[in-house]
C-alpha cells in the first residue's frame, strides 16, 4: 500500500513501491497484497505506512513479506489507533472517494491487535515508537 510512493520517490527511486491500487504514479500494481511476485528474501527493509489496517487479509500479508525478506530483514510500518483512525478519516476522506473502501478494512490497529498479528506471522516486535504528538506509532519487528 505504498499510495504515492511518496517513500521510494524521496530516497530517489531506491526500493520498490507496490499497492492494489492503480495510482498516478511509478507503482508496481498487484491484485493482493498476499502474493507478492518476488523471490524468496529479496529485501532487507519492507515498509507498509498507513496501509495496514487498509489491508483486509492483513495476516496472509504479512506471512507474505516474511517471505520476501531475508533473514535478517526487518519490517518496518507505522500505525494509528482505531479512534484517531476514526478522526482522521473523516477528515481525508479524499482518497477513499478516489479508490474506495474494501470490506474488512479498519480505521486503524490497537496495540493489542498488532501484537496479536505479529505473533501470528513469525515476526517479533522490537520497538514502538510515538511520532506526530503520539497520535501516531512506527513498529520495528524482525523475522524469527
Amino acid at each position: 500500500g505504498c499510495g504515492y510512493n511518496n517513500l521510494c520517490d524521496l530516497y530517489s527511486g531506491f526500493g520498490i513501491g507496490v499497492d492494489i491500487y492503480s495510482w498516478t504514479c511509478s507503482v508496481l500494481r498487484i491484485e493482493d497484497s498476499a502474493f507478492l511476485p518476488f523471490k524468496d528474501e529479496s529485501f532487507d527493509t519492507v515498509t507498509i505506512l498507513a496501509a495496514l489496517n487498509h489491508i483486509p487479509n492483513r495476516l496472509e500479508t504479512l506471512h507474505e513479506v516474511h517471505r520476501v525478506l531475508k533473514q535478517d530483514g526487518q519490517l518496518i510500518f507505522t500505525m494509528i489507533s482505531p479512534l484517531i483512525g476514526f478522526l482522521a478519516h473523516l477528515i481525508f476522506r479524499q482518497d477513499e472517494k478516489v479508490r474506495g473502501k474494501t470490506i474488512g478494512e479498519k480505521n486503524g490497529l490497537s496495540e493489542r491487535e498488532i501484537k496479536f498479528i505479529l505473533s501470528q506471522t513469525s515476526f517479533r516486535l522490537v520497538n514502538r515508537t510515538a511520532f506526530q504528538y503520539g497520535l501516531n506509532h512506527v513498529y520495528f519487528a524482525m523475522k524469527v
